[in-house]
Order: structure tokens, then sequence, then C-alpha cells
């Protein structure tokens, strides 16, 4: 019997043994089986907290997609917007330009009308002026050489004041 145990002492079987019963007795010790359970339990908390935020992080992403995208169509009508009030713009001082325009150019228009009727009037009143003067310097002239001739006109005129009736 010496001779087996010896055999089982060096044996391979005996010391698997020895080392399985040493863990047993840690296990049991220091009670493996509720810390592989916790840990267990952390690793699923764990891997289903990675799910709630990568979920999370996903309906992040596809909201800051949306609101991109409706901030680009803001945008982009902003951007319209912009370009037809710039336009309406344009027009309405084109429009305003063009009428200022007509206003002065009526306004010059009468202004050289009216310079042109003064200067008419000036005209006709020097014409009539000199011809008023080369008359009565005719006139004169004649009637000092002729002194018949003022006696007729003086006459004329008495007739002419007769003929009127007041």
């Amino acid at each position: 019997m010496l001779n087996f145990w010896n055999i089982i002492i060096e044996s391979n079987t005996f010391n698997f043994l020895v080392l399985v019963a040493i863990f047993w007795v840690i296990a049991v010790k220091i009670n493996l089986s509720e810390k592989f359970s916790a840990f267990k339990e952390s690793v699923v908390s764990a891997l289903n907290s990675a799910k709630n935020s990568a979920k999370l992080s996903q309906n992040n992403l596809s909201e800051a997609k949306k609101d991109l995208n409706e901030a680009n169509i803001e945008a982009e009508n902003l951007l319209i917007n912009a370009k037809d009030n710039a336009q309406s713009l344009y027009n309405d001082i084109i429009e305003k330009a063009k009428i200022k325009i007509n206003h002065i150019e009526n306004v010059a228009e009468k202004s050289v009308r009216t310079d042109e009727k003064r200067a008419e009037r000036a005209l006709v009143e020097y014409a009539l002026v000199n011809a008023v003067n080369s008359a009565e310097s005719k006139l004169t002239s004649k009637i000092e050489n002729d002194k018949n001739l003022g006696r007729l006109i003086v006459e004329n005129c008495i007739k002419e004041l007769d003929n009127i009736k007041l």
C-alpha cells in the first residue's frame, strides 16, 4: 500500500485533485460565485448602458441631421427672400428715380418755357420801345420838315376824338 501511496503522490492526478480542492476551498471562502454573479451583472449593466447610450446617440444624431436639414431649408428660404427683397428694393429705387427724373425734367422744361416767355416779352418790349422811338423820331422830323403835316395830324386826332361816343 505504501507503493500505491507513493504512486498517487507522485502522479499528476493527485496534484490536480489537490489543486482543485484548494481552488474549491478558496472559492467557498471568498464566495467566488457571488463575485462572478456581481461581475456578470455589472457587465450586463454596462452592455445595457452602452446599448442605451448608442440608441440615445443615434436619436441625437437623427435629431441633429433633421435640425441641420431644417436649418439648410430655412437658410435657403432666407436667401430667396433676401434676393426677392433686394430685387423689390432695386425696382422701387429705379421707379422712384424715374419719377424724380421726370419731375426734374418737367421743372426744367417749365423753367425754360418761363425763361423763353420772359425773353420773348423783353424782346417784344424792346422792339416796341425801339419802334415807338423810331416812329416818334420819324414823325418829329417829318413834322419839323413839313409844318402843314403837323396841323393835319392834330386835326385828324380831334376828329377821331369827336367820333368817340361816351
